[in-house]
């Protein structure tokens, strides 16, 4: 377990495909896991075909998966696959990410902006501008002020760690790569760039 950051790229679409997209995979959500696989794949046929009534089938596709519960039971459920969202960017534990993008609710999608990743970037220069390297190592001392006001490392369920330390700048080198990388090559007139956090 611990904190999993990922970046997502997701093709923009209207309101009206984002209401129907949303819809569906509530849908998924709210159906209840069930010993009966010849209901869930009831469920499952009547999804995808509303996913093809509303025109969405390129976005978004319904299926069921299953697991042995108590008593060696199978249970059934629901799953779904955003077709238009592709990775970008994953980090685990850089837990001054989450501080940084005011991202609080576990599992949910949250948008990131240019300019927020322009800043991103600024905050990073400002930290490692501030880190001084020992001579001959690979070894940092840190301006904790500094590191604490651009870029707060924070605490959490296996968020990993809070230090500023070594590790914490080799964080910060990889998150500013990333960063300058979207800010300079990403495709914002077309595309979403999506926060996604698990802990």
């Amino acid at each position: 377990m611990g904190l999993d950051i990922f970046f997502y790229r997701r093709a923009k679409h209207t309101d009206a495909e984002n209401t129907a997209i949303n819809n569906v995979i509530n849908a998924v959500r709210n159906e209840p896991e069930n010993t009966d696989g010849v209901e869930i794949a009831k469920q499952k046929q009547i999804l995808k075909q509303d996913i093809i009534n509303k025109g969405i089938s390129t976005m978004l596709s319904v299926d069921m998966d299953s697991y042995i519960g108590r008593g060696e039971q199978r249970v059934y459920y629901l799953t779904f696959n955003r077709k238009d969202t592709k990775q970008c960017g994953y980090f685990r534990k850089v837990n001054f990410l989450t501080r940084f993008f005011n991202y609080e609710e576990n599992c949910s999608d949250q948008p990131v902006t240019k300019d927020e990743l322009a800043v991103l970037v600024e905050s990073c220069d400002k930290v490692l501008k501030a880190a001084k390297k020992v001579k001959g190592e690979d070894i940092y001392t840190i301006d904790k002020e500094v590191a604490e006001k651009e870029l707060p490392t924070q605490s959490g369920f296996f968020f990993g760690s809070t230090e500023y330390d070594n590790w914490y700048i080799q964080d910060i080198k990889e998150v500013r790569k990333f960063a300058k990388r979207m800010v300079s090559t990403f495709d914002f007139e077309k595309n979403d760039l999506i926060l996604h956090c698990w802990w």
